[in-house]
């Protein structure tokens, strides 16, 4: 008896339920869920959802822009090049150059030289020395062991610098080297620094003479 009457209320349930759904309406959301409901769905709700979906495939462009440096204004450029064509077109000017001895007129020419005093990071006195040299031989020079010495108008040593070794100056050609220079504490070095250039005769001064064809000269 007890399960009639359950069997019955089961079937009364399940025909209500059946009896009173209606129809069931589905619809797609934007993640592609499948959305059931007893409700129709509106014109508007579809075009909302189409929306979403169409925003949410469709990805972001990442858009890299060259970041171009800032050209410098024109003045600067100008005061730049101007500045670096003085130095090329007049690197020994008048107040700054020496007089070059006779004798340094040998197979590698003293043409010019020029000085001018200047300071180091630590604040101490130091030379820049700027020489012109001319291969007066006929065959190329690839290493040379020599320098230049400064001399007061009476002779008297001031200072003397090394030549770069590795100078290489085809034959007939002429180059220009420049240094800096400390200026030691000896008295004859720092005499320099009170000098007028004019007063300051420099020469060139040769022990050896390396060619292109390894040949040597001596010029002890």
């Amino acid at each position: 008896m007890n399960r009639l009457i359950l069997f019955v209320l089961l079937f009364s349930f399940v025909f209500n339920s059946v009896g009173f759904s209606g129809q069931m309406y589905t619809a797609t959301d934007e993640n592609g869920n499948l959305i059931m409901s007893d409700q129709p769905i509106t014109e508007e709700q579809k075009r909302e959802a189409e929306k979403k979906q169409k925003q949410s495939q469709e990805k972001p462009t990442l858009i890299l822009e060259r970041s171009e440096p800032k050209p410098k204004p024109q003045e600067t450029i100008s005061k730049l090049v101007a500045i670096e064509k003085n130095e090329v077109e007049n690197p020994f000017p008048p107040d700054r150059k020496v007089v070059i001895a006779s004798d340094s007129n040998n197979g590698l020419a003293l043409l010019e030289c020029a000085y001018q005093v200047g300071k180091s990071r630590i604040g101490m006195p130091e030379y820049l020395i700027t020489i012109r040299v001319q291969n007066n031989f006929t065959k190329g020079i690839k290493l040379i062991q020599g320098g230049v010495v400064f001399k007061d108008l009476l002779g008297a040593d001031l200072f003397r610098i090394g030549i770069d070794p590795d100078l290489r100056i085809e034959a007939g050609k002429e180059i220009i080297d420049k240094g800096v220079y400390s200026v030691g504490f000896m008295v004859k070095d720092q005499r320099m620094l009170k000098m007028s250039p004019t007063d300051v005769f420099a020469e060139m001064k040769l022990r050896k003479i390396v060619f292109f064809d390894n040949s040597i000269q001596d010029f002890k």
